[in-house]
């Protein structure tokens, strides 16, 4: 067994960017991706003398990551935050052409809204799973599971985020609206036909299905 200051550099060389890209893709704010690398990191020190029992290195990092990240969100009571991409979470885009470059940005926004609109739950297991690349055996190890049941997790959150990318494509091309237009405009009299007025106060008119029932009951 290799003497235990090699083995932390060794974990710290080979994960310390991907720990620092989940920060980033978890909290969207620099500072905080870097917190999270310099806890983790110190936590793995911490417990050195476990290294003779981890079997999966790289999990049991992510696991101490997740932990870390959310005694953060507990500790700072914030509300859940826009996840981005435009520059962490996608390989960095840069084209010739104008209009690949805002159609590039145009994904990435709608992707972050899609994510932004799920579980906390199936957020983070998506992005260990397809942007941080974990294996079901890995992500199994974190979450203290079969793979299989890893595997049913992802079928069901991949499945959310379908679902969420196809309302945020909704709400763009106009078939969904978050307001309700006709519920704040008053409705226009038919043509022909007055407002009607009573003690000086307008009043809508009566439509002809009311005066004939008024008329009925008369």
């Amino acid at each position: 067994m290799v003497d235990e200051r090699t083995w932390f550099e060794q974990l710290y060389r080979a994960h310390a960017t991907e720990i620092l890209r989940l920060g980033v893709r978890s909290t969207d704010d620099r500072a905080d991706a870097e917190d999270l690398l310099a806890e983790t990191f110190a936590v793995v020190w911490r417990r050195r003398a476990d290294r003779g029992s981890i079997t999966l290195p790289r999990a049991w990092i992510y696991g101490i990551a997740r932990g870390v990240l959310a005694n953060q969100r507990r500790g700072r009571n914030r509300r859940r935050r826009l996840m981005t991409k435009a520059t962490h979470v996608f390989d960095p885009v840069t084209p010739d052409d104008a209009t690949e470059a805002l159609e590039a940005e145009e994904e990435r926004s709608r992707v972050r809204a899609a994510l932004q609109s799920l579980r906390d739950a199936d957020r983070e297991l998506l992005i260990l799973s397809v942007w941080q690349e974990l294996t079901r055996d890995e992500l199994a190890d974190i979450y203290d599971c079969r793979p299989n049941a890893i595997s049913v997790r992802l079928t069901r959150a991949r499945t959310r985020l379908a679902a969420a990318l196809d309302a945020v494509d909704a709400v763009e091309d106009g078939r969904l609206d978050e307001r309700s237009p006709s519920a704040e405009r008053p409705t226009a009299a038919p043509m022909g036909l007055k407002p009607a007025r009573r003690d000086g106060h307008l009043m809508a008119a009566p439509s002809s299905e009311t005066a004939e029932h008024d008329e009925e009951q008369r």
